[in-house]
């Protein structure tokens, strides 16, 4: 089936130009390359195949082990930021472009990844999803260095920009990921470039502490997480590896958190890991009633579109804070659960609000 190819491609949560799902009665198209869809919108170009090909089993977490005497990288009070010096240096950027009204002119982004308390996160993969001339797109990613900081280019005859997104994620750890919607008026040089001060900041999540034994990945299974949220889902619909499932809750104050710019924030904020797109409907799940609402009582589900998430069908535009469904709190009080029809379809930020 073409999705068991598009399993082993996508381990290292979904590289962007790795495929997509052929076989689930959608009507995705695959570009030649096996692109995916950007942006809710055309499919990749300038995309890399998935990384590693092979299924291998995932590294411990940084800082402790994949279950059981987890020791949370990111436990601590946050540092003020301290922008590498790298950030700075002279930057090449390129002739201006002549773009129309709306559109700007970028030509080379650089900027840092840090974790929750501030300090940079090497072997970070940043990537840069673009609209240029009306058209949707996802770029090569690339690496941070030891200082946390990437450095990304656009396209010849791609640079006149309507929109610019910035994904990061860190493909072999427990650590949620970050997507950034970058405002272009900020990108103001004359040769194109953007400097961007304020890092993306990746949040270390705790990994399941026993995670079901898989022996069928096209059966249900339930994962439970050390917050008490299952999670029911085929494993075979992730694209990702299920064993790097994880979450973390975290303060809507906290921050990095810019998906939420302009919007009401949630009562709880989680993050997930790893970053993955669900087949079909989705996962359906439940969370304890933290809230202690009522019974009967009726939640928003919001979350964070990633590559290739899709609701109701359609591709859901990357970093965009996207109602996806609702919740009802269970006649004992005791849990908040998926409404029918509400399914996780982004494994990425999950928000609760009450209605």
């Amino acid at each position: 089936m073409m999705r068991t190819l598009c399993y082993s491609v996508l381990v290292t949560a979904m590289t962007l130009a790795g495929c997509t799902p052929t076989s689930d009665g959608d009507d995705d198209d695959s570009t030649p390359n096996g692109g995916t869809a950007a942006m809710g919108g055309s499919p990749v170009e300038g995309g890399t195949p998935g990384m590693g090909g092979e299924m291998v089993e995932p590294p411990a977490p940084m800082g402790g082990a994949m279950n059981g005497n987890f020791v949370d990288p990111d436990e601590g009070e946050p540092m003020e930021y301290m922008p590498p010096a790298r950030l700075d240096d002279p930057i090449a950027g390129g002739e201006a472009e002549a773009c129309a009204e709306g559109s700007t002119f970028v030509s080379v982004a650089r900027g840092w990844v840090v974790d929750r308390i501030g300090r940079p996160i090497d072997q970070a993969m940043v990537q840069l999803c673009i609209v240029a001339n009306g058209v949707s797109e996802c770029l090569t990613p690339t690496d941070t260095d030891a200082n946390g900081v990437f450095e990304l280019r656009t396209l010849d005859g791609k640079r006149c920009l309507s929109k610019m997104v910035f994904r990061s994620i860190k493909p072999a750890g427990f650590r949620t990921p970050a997507y950034v919607n970058y405002d272009l008026s900020a990108a103001n040089n004359g040769d194109g470039a953007a400097i961007i001060r304020t890092p993306f900041v990746l949040y270390a999540t705790v990994p399941i502490p026993e995670p079901p034994v898989v022996e069928d990945d096209e059966a249900m299974h339930t994962f439970t997480f050390h917050t008490g949220m299952e999670l029911d889902i085929i494993p075979f619909d992730l694209n990702s590896a299920s064993p790097r499932l994880g979450i973390r809750e975290v303060a809507t104050d906290e921050r990095g958190l810019t998906f939420l710019d302009g919007h009401t924030a949630p009562d709880l904020l989680f993050g997930l890991s790893p970053d993955s797109s669900v087949y079909g409907s989705g996962g359906t799940f439940r969370i304890p009633n933290t809230l202690e609402l009522a019974a009967g009582a009726k939640v928003d589900f919001h979350f964070v579109g990633g590559v290739g998430c899709k609701l109701d069908g359609e591709l859901i535009k990357e970093g965009d804070w996207t109602h996806f469904g609702t919740g009802t709190v269970s006649a004992d009080g005791a849990t908040i659960a998926s409404d029918e029809g509400t399914g996780l379809t982004c494994v990425s930020w999950l928000g609760v609000t009450a209605q």
